[in-house]
């Protein structure tokens, strides 16, 4: 099934591009690099023989406007709490700045970013989303799995959602990425927020709220396949969801 919001192809490419644009064209060009088998990483990791060795250390080591570039493997290690601000949930990749982070490979499966579950109380730190994202950063080419939020915390909403991906807001860019096996225990099992372009989202589930694959997402060019919500929209769900050219299979959802 293949939806299309009236007149929001083309409203929803022109976004798309000035957001690029405006992400983009004021950017440093700093590079920062990681490898996971990097011999001698040392900061602020400006070479691909002075790489980090995990995602975290080169983001922090970068400056606005800078692109961290990551080469192949599964990053499963290291990561931040605290983002957004006064949240209980571990994320394996906070990107708190507006940079790029990118994929050295054109071939999502190559560079994996990995969380870690399962949903957690407050108590037991054991859940880990996979990235969040600030307004103005952009994430591009990498798959993210198995990423976990908490559940029924007293802090700030995002802490129970998007169990891969939350954005702040759509002013954040995910492009070219596979969104798969994540977990949330409100909005948002895959994406909770951003502009989420040319991406497939697949077996993510919200567990207590809607949108199993995404939710308050806009979506331009996505594959959406087997997302699950306990409540409404099991592909994409929130008020005034725009998407465009998408195609949703097997999604279900118990309310609609």
């Amino acid at each position: 099934m293949r939806y299309k919001h009236p007149n929001g192809q083309k409203q929803a490419l022109i976004a798309f591009l000035t957001l690029i644009l405006s992400v983009c064209c004021s950017r440093a060009q700093t590079n920062h690099y990681v490898d996971l088998n990097s011999p001698s990483p040392v900061p602020p990791y400006l070479s691909w023989t002075t790489a980090a060795t995990n995602i975290q250390d080169a983001v922090d080591a970068a400056v606005d406007g800078a692109t961290v570039w990551v080469t192949n493997g599964i990053y499963r290690s290291g990561g931040a709490a605290g983002y957004p601000a006064g949240g209980l949930v571990s994320n394996r990749v906070a990107i708190y700045k507006p940079i790029t982070l990118r994929a050295f490979s054109d071939d999502p499966k190559d560079t994996v970013i990995e969380g870690r579950g399962p949903l957690a109380e407050p108590g037991w730190p054991i859940a880990v989303r996979g990235v969040y994202m600030v307004d103005g950063a952009a994430l591009i080419g990498f798959t993210v799995t198995n990423g976990y939020t908490m559940e029924d915390v007293p802090g700030p909403p995002e802490d129970e959602s998007g169990g891969g991906i939350c954005a702040q807001s759509r002013d954040a860019v995910i492009l070219n990425c596979v969104i798969v096996g994540n977990h949330a225990e409100s909005g948002g099992g895959g994406v909770y927020g951003g502009t989420v372009k040319n991406c497939v989202l697949v077996g993510n589930e919200s567990h207590g709220s809607e949108g199993g694959g995404a939710y308050d997402s806009l979506l331009i060019d996505c594959v959406l396949v087997n997302n699950i919500s306990d409540d409404y929209g099991g592909g994409a769900f929130a008020d005034g969801l725009t998407l465009s050219n998408c195609t949703f299979q097997g999604n279900t959802s118990s309310s609609g």
